[in-house]
């Protein structure tokens, strides 16, 4: 069952300099953060594996807002993704549902000229839609 994203709603960024208390370097540290609702092509469809456990879909995006991050920074990146919302109407059996296994990569984009976008991926489970609530931090050389 495959799971698109329906609307994105961004908070606004943090963007903050600090100084690495290890090194004394300058350090930028970002968070990106909002909500997104994603849902099944087919609602309330279900797969199941032979231990009674939903599969869960991949879904991601890029970031609304962010940066583009120079190829030659030395980044750590934390990726975060919970439930937010989530509606269910008219069901008397048990439902699993739900997010796991938030990541964020930095892809290359070759319009940026090789600079890189955050691009935030996570799994979902369950035939309904969701209200997924993240968090991405960024930290980097200032």
């Amino acid at each position: 069952m495959a799971f698109a994203i329906q609307a994105t709603q961004p908070d606004p960024t943090l963007d903050v300099d600090v100084v690495d208390r290890a090194t004394r370097a300058p350090t930028r540290l970002t968070v990106l953060g909002g909500v997104v609702a994603v849902g099944p092509d087919s609602p309330g469809m279900m797969v199941r594996v032979s231990g009674g456990e939903t599969v869960g879909e991949h879904v991601g995006l890029y970031l609304p807002g962010a940066e583009p991050v120079p190829a030659d920074d030395e980044v750590t990146t934390w990726a975060e993704a919970t439930l937010s919302r989530v509606v269910l109407t008219g069901t008397s059996q048990l439902v699993a549902y739900g997010v796991g296994e938030a990541a964020v990569q930095l892809v290359a984009d070759p319009d940026q000229g090789g600079a890189r976008l955050p691009y935030l991926s996570f799994q979902c489970f369950g035939g309904f839609p969701l209200g997924v609530r993240y968090r991405v931090t960024i930290l980097r050389p200032s």
